[in-house]
């Protein structure tokens, strides 16, 4: 019979609680409510931002970039300084995030797209990437991409909603400019309008950009935020050592067992 030597409990411990941790962390499968592939038909429009800045780009559709036909694509053909475009939708997904129908409960708690970069500078990224939504109480709430992270041509993205508050678990916060945290639930169950803000590279021309696959789903999207990373990192790292010190003891046990006999 094989005791269990000191401390082997204490290993077996992390050892579980590693692994435990590391499938707390992985998302279920998102599930799609809504989609729109980004077709000027669906009723996407240039809007002005906050009023004040008019709409930069051209949208056009249908048309092919990089490949992928009847996408929406925006065009930039003149420089100068920094310019906005505000790609937004009067027609489709608006109302109730909270019931929008299709699988599973039918919340919105994610939504995914496929965006185009292709700045035509020294870098083909655009100088600013939003998730815009607008409520009818007339709060208008974003989630801000890190640009510097999106490679030229085709890449999908995406950011999860927390119907109950604007943190979204792994993938940070909603901010608003109109809106308090106490309006979140509120404007959460009264959208009017989404869509994308995007900030042109200053002082190139021909930039283009492209929006395709538009999806609002009822699950989280795995978007590990870098503590996230963190903490699978050192759950693996828990787990791979209490492992291999446990194989150590069983193997040494064994040859004693072995020489005894």
């Amino acid at each position: 019979m094989i005791s269990v030597v000191p401390g082997t409990h204490r290993r077996a411990t992390v050892l579980m609680l590693s692994a435990f941790l590391g499938l707390s962390l992985i998302p279920t499968r998102a599930a799609p409510i809504v989609s729109a592939t980004w077709d000027v038909s669906e009723g996407w429009t240039n809007k002005t931002e906050s009023g004040t800045f008019p709409g930069y780009g051209t949208l056009t559709q249908p048309g092919s970039v990089g490949g992928n036909p009847n996408v929406l694509r925006i065009t930039r053909s003149s420089g100068g300084g920094v310019e906005r475009d505000f790609v937004f939708t009067t027609t489709t997904l608006v109302g109730n995030w909270r019931n929008m129908g299709g699988t599973g409960d039918g919340v919105v708690r994610s939504i995914t797209f496929d965006f185009y970069a292709g700045a035509g500078g020294s870098v083909d990224y655009p100088a600013g990437l939003r998730l815009y939504f607008k409520a009818d109480s007339g709060n208008v709430w974003y989630f801000t991409f890190d640009v510097t992270t999106i490679p030229s041509g085709w890449g999908s993205y995406g950011a999860n909603i927390n119907p109950y508050s604007p943190y979204a678990p792994y993938s940070g916060w909603w901010w608003s400019t109109t809106g308090e945290i106490s309006d979140w639930e509120y404007d959460f169950q009264n959208v009017t309008e989404v869509g994308i803000w995007l900030a042109y590279q200053p002082g190139y021309v021909n930039q283009i950009y492209a929006l395709d696959n538009f999806t609002l789903h009822d699950t989280p999207i795995p978007i590990p935020e870098p503590r996230i990373g963190y903490l699978l990192a050192t759950a693996f790292l828990s787990l791979g050592t209490a492992f291999c010190r446990d194989l150590r003891d069983i193997v040494a046990r064994l040859t004693r067992l072995d020489r005894a006999t």
